[in-house]
């Protein structure tokens, strides 16, 4: 099987992950979900309940990885979901001992390691940057970053869907 690298981006709460979720054909797939899972957050706890009952049944072993993708073990898996950058480059930035230095850095080396390994990587990421607000220097820095990563996806991928309104629109 060719590899491929599919991104899907689009506004928050907007039906990305399940047309991710959708463009696999089978085989053994995992899930890998960046929410940090806290236990006295019911929102966060109810959404990450809502994605465990959406891929039931889907063929998906969710592999939870909150920081340092690079080492999650996914040999043997024929697709991988990403869910999703923007929070991967949250706790990395703000969730590790090395923070904003080295969270690009540890990122790229992850999904370097994710596309050598895994036949097809679908990653999800969200449009941040279109309501033109000037937020605080860090949240301004997590932004420009995610920008990055995500213009580098966009450029390696074979395909990337934007969703407007939960209508997919393919950009390449």
């Amino acid at each position: 099987m060719d590899k491929k690298c599919i991104l899907v981006t689009g506004g928050v709460r907007n039906g990305k992950s399940s047309f991710g979720e959708s463009l696999f054909q089978g085989g053994k797939l995992c899930y890998i979900a960046t929410m940090y899972r806290n236990p006295n957050d019911d929102e966060t706890t109810a959404r990450i309940q809502k994605h465990h009952e959406q891929r039931a049944g889907r063929g998906f072993d969710t592999l939870e990885r909150m920081t340092d993708l690079a080492t999650l073990p996914v040999s043997g898996y024929d697709g991988a979901l990403l869910e999703c950058l923007p929070n991967l480059l949250a706790n990395e930035m703000f969730m590790t001992e090395t923070g904003m230095a080295s969270a690009e850095a540890a990122i790229t080396a992850g999904l370097d390691a994710l596309l050598q390994t895994v036949p097809q990587v679908v990653v999800i990421t969200n449009d941040v940057f279109s309501d033109g607000i000037e937020y605080a220097k860090e949240t301004m820095q997590y932004m420009a970053v995610l920008a990055r990563l995500n213009n580098t996806l966009a450029a390696r991928a074979d395909e990337v869907y934007e969703l407007v309104c939960g209508i997919p629109l393919r950009l390449k």
